[in-house]
C-alpha cells in the first residue's frame, strides 16, 4: 500500500493553488507559538536548579544525586542572561513570571492559527464548490448520462467536505511537525541521550500505530463509496417515488437502502472501534516507554533528574 505521507506534496500544490501563501501563515504562528512555549519549558530548569540549590542537592534514593551535569549548567547560564536582558531579577519569582508569559503567548499565537485556519477553510470551501459547480454547468450530456444523479450530489458535498477535513489535518500535521523538531531540538539541547531515546520511542510508537492508521483510511474510502451510493438510490426513489408505489415495486428499492445503510452503520462501527483504541492505547504505551526511558537514564546512566 503507498505510505500517505508519499501524497503530501500533491496536496501542498492543490491547497497552495487555491489558497496561495496564505498557507504559511498557519505554519509561522505554530513555530512562533512552539518557540514561546520552548522558552518557557527551559525556563523549568533554572527553577528546579535554584530549588535544588535551595535544599541542599543530596541523594533522594532514586539513584543519582541532584548535580547539574554541564550541559544544563551552560543551559542554564544561558536562560539567566536571557532573565537579565528581559530585565527582571535573576529570582524563583521572575522565572515563573517569564514561564507564565511564555505560555501566554503560546496561546494567543495557537488561537491565531487556529483562527486563521478557519478562515482559509472557509475560503476553501466557497472555492470549491463555486468552480465544480461551473464545471457542472459546462459539461457535456453524455458524461452527465454516463454518472447518476447521486454522483454528482456526493461530489459537492460529501467529497467537499472530505477536502476541507484534509485541509484541517493537512495544517494539523505541518503543526505536529513544528512542535516535533522544536520539542527534540530542545531535548537534545538540555540531555541528549535523553532526547536521542525519545525520538526512537516516538519512532516506536508511529510504527506500531501504523496499521491502525492505514485500517481507518480504507473504511473512509469505503464509507465515501457507499454514501455515494446510497445518494443515488435515495434519489431514484423519490424521484420515482409515484411510479414505484404504483407497481408496488417500492420494496425492492427498500431493500437495497436498507443494505447500503447497514454497511455504512458497519464501517462507522469499525472506524470508531479503531480511532477509539488508537486514542486510548496511545496515552498508556507513551507513558510506559516514558518510564523506562527514565528508568534508564537514572539508574543505567546515572543522569541527574533536573534537565530530564
Amino acid at each position: 500500500m503507498k505510505n500517505p505521507f508519499f501524497d503530501l506534496p500533491r496536496y501542498h500544490g492543490l491547497f497552495k493553488i487555491y489558497l496561495g501563501n496564505r498557507i504559511y501563515i498557519i505554519f509561522l504562528l505554530t513555530l512562533i507559538a512552539a518557540l514561546a512555549e520552548g522558552i518557557g519549558i527551559l525556563m523549568i530548569l533554572p527553577l528546579l536548579e535554584s530549588l535544588s540549590s535551595i535544599n541542599v542537592a543530596q541523594d533522594s534514593g532514586l539513584g543519582p544525586q541532584a548535580e547539574a551535569t554541564p550541559e544544563s549548567s551552560t543551559l542554564s547560564e544561558y536562560m539567566t542572561s536571557l532573565i537579565e536582558f528581559l530585565g527582571f531579577e535573576d529570582s524563583i519569582i521572575s522565572v515563573l513570571i517569564i514561564i507564565t508569559i511564555a505560555f501566554i503567548v503560546k496561546g494567543i499565537l495557537t488561537f491565531a492559527a487556529l483562527a486563521w485556519s478557519s478562515h482559509l477553510r472557509g475560503e476553501l470551501m466557497r472555492e470549491l464548490k463555486n468552480r465544480l459547480f461551473k464545471q457542472y454547468s459546462r459539461m457535456n450530456y453524455d458524461y452527465y448520462a454516463s454518472k447518476d444523479t447521486g454522483h454528482f450530489i456526493n461530489i459537492i458535498n460529501e467529497q467537499i467536505t472530505r477536502a476541507l477535513e484534509s485541509f484541517a489535518s493537512f495544517t494539523q500535521l505541518g503543526a505536529f511537525i513544528i512542535n516535533t523538531i522544536v520539542y527534540i531540538a530542545l531535548a537534545f539541547l538540555v540531555a541528549w541521550r535523553f532526547g536521542l531515546m525519545a525520538f526512537l520511542a516516538g519512532v516506536a510508537l508511529l510504527l506500531i500505530f501504523r496499521w491502525l492508521s492505514s485500517l481507518v483510511r480504507d473504511l473512509s474510502r469505503l464509507t465515501a463509496k457507499e454514501n455515494g451510493f446510497l445518494a443515488n438510490v435515495l434519489i431514484q426513489t423519490l424521484q420515482a417515488y409515484k411510479y414505484l408505489t404504483a407497481t408496488d415495486q417500492i420494496g425492492i428499492m427498500k431493500g437495497k437502502v436498507a443494505g447500503s445503510i447497514e454497511k455504512l452503520a458497519n464501517y462507522q462501527i469499525r472506524t470508531g472501534i479503531a480511532a477509539g483504541f488508537t486514542q486510548a492505547t496511545r496515552e498508556p504505551v507513551a507513558v510506559i516507554l516514558v518510564m523506562l526511558i527514565l528508568g534508564m537514564q537514572l539508574y543505567y546512566l546515572q543522569q541527574p533528574l533536573e534537565p530530564i
